[in-house]
């Protein structure tokens, strides 16, 4: 079945919520697939870290993911917040690198 995919920001049924994505730890602690969240505190503790000109800087993936199919596991079951998990890669979009300096 094909999804029709909305870009929008007008929180339609049919469009996709924004999600960030690291790769730096590989640990399937609630199940396998492909963890994403939409709080970037909480991605921050596993995005790769650079300097640049002497700032430091984390960096993680933006994408959209198709809600429809998400597992969600909520901070009161988490150690940390929010996890959503995608056991297709087809239903996630990564569109750009999310760069955010420390602070």
């Amino acid at each position: 079945m094909k999804m029709k995919y909305a870009f929008g920001s007008n929180n339609s049924p049919d469009e996709l919520p924004v999600s960030y994505h690291t790769t730096k730890h590989t640990l399937f602690a609630y199940g396998r697939g492909i963890y994403t969240t939409s709080d970037t505190n909480l991605a921050k503790l596993y995005a790769f870290n650079f300097t640049y000109n002497g700032e430091q800087y984390y960096i993680m993936l933006q994408n959209r993911v198709n809600s429809r199919a998400l597992i969600k596991f909520d901070g009161d079951k988490c150690e940390f917040g929010d996890y959503w998990i995608s056991s297709n890669a087809d239903d996630i979009r990564s569109y750009r690198y999310c760069i955010i300096k420390k602070s």
